[in-house]
């Protein structure tokens, strides 16, 4: 038995519904088009494995692998979601990928935090621990 939409999503419905070109003006979202998010994307991964800090390498490679990841998921959720609200289908498998998003968004967040902790390294740092 399906358990009725709580009130976010109910809204949600409603306003997919009144409005069914919503779901394609999400495609593209606050952060630009779909071309300029992979590409700024790429340009971590370019930047990241240029720093010459290895943890702030790694951090910024994970970062930008979990970016792809999470915009590929976002993609395929945003092409389904059309018809899933406008069905009432609430599907396990859907809540399932949202709950995966929502993971990805958080570990970014995360690594994001981590990389504004830890100070950064100076060159002059870097050769007064080695000696």
């Amino acid at each position: 038995m399906s358990t009725p939409p709580g009130p976010k999503l109910a809204g949600l419905q409603a306003e997919a519904t009144a409005n069914p070109t919503l779901v394609s003006q999400l495609g593209s979202g606050p952060t630009g088009p779909p071309n300029l998010r992979k590409q700024r994307i790429q340009d971590l991964l370019t930047a990241s494995l240029g720093e010459p800090d290895p943890f702030a390498a790694n951090m910024g490679v994970m970062t930008s692998d979990l970016l792809f990841f999470a915009d590929e998921l976002r993609e395929s959720l945003v092409r389904r979601m059309s018809a899933v609200l406008g069905s009432g289908d609430r599907s396990s498998a859907y809540r399932a990928e949202m709950d995966l998003h929502l993971r990805y968004a958080r570990e970014i967040a995360r690594f994001a935090h981590l990389q504004k902790q830890r100070p950064q390294a100076t060159p002059s740092s870097r050769n007064n621990g080695a000696s």
